[in-house]
């Protein structure tokens, strides 16, 4: 009852159109393009309070700025998660730089 082995280089996930693996084994990074992870900052629900209305209040607390564009990044012992300031999400059992180089583009 093992995982199946990763393949090699960029593919996409087919239950998720747009959101791609890099890499392969312990250095694969899971690439989720803007708009497919979450909701636009303005989404707004009537009636619920700040923190309700959009997980960004959670996430300003439990991320730290990186760099000056406006990521933020999640660091837990296990696994690491690039939030761009576009918009996409960048996760994976990897450093802080790889992550930055595969939202750069320049990780395969």
């Amino acid at each position: 009852c093992g995982l199946p082995a990763p393949r090699r280089g960029s593919r996409p996930d087919r239950t998720n159109p747009g959101v791609t693996v890099l890499g392969s084994g312990w250095a694969s990074v899971l690439a989720i393009p803007a708009g497919a992870g979450l909701p636009e900052p303005s989404a707004r629900q009537p009636g619920a309070t700040q923190v309700e209305r959009s997980p960004y209040g959670m996430l300003n607390s439990l991320t730290s700025p990186i760099g000056n564009t406006g990521d933020r990044l999640l660091r837990t012992a296990v696994v690491n998660a690039l939030l761009t300031a576009d918009g996409r999400i960048f996760i994976g059992a990897v450093s802080p730089a790889l992550l930055q180089a595969a939202a750069a583009g320049t990780y395969k």
